[in-house]
């Protein structure tokens, strides 16, 4: 079952946040990557920021994830 907030605050965010945060919600092309390899398939210098956004998108999903289950 989707999050209820699982799109609240996603537009407007750089691509490489909102691939982390559906990454996390195991949607897009990359979903059955580990991370790092979901980043390296992207496409993306691991030198660059992508790979920070990447993942700052991941831990928002990981958190309202976390946050549904406590309820």
């Amino acid at each position: 079952m989707e999050h209820p907030r699982r799109r609240e605050g996603v537009m407007g965010m750089p691509t490489a946040w909102q691939a982390g945060y559906d990454w996390a919600y195991d949607k897009g092309e990359f979903a059955w990557m580990d991370c790092g390899d979901a980043i390296e398939a992207h496409g993306w210098d691991f030198n660059s920021k992508e790979p920070g956004q990447f993942l700052e998108g991941a831990k928002a999903a990981q958190n309202e994830q976390l946050e549904g289950l406590g309820k």
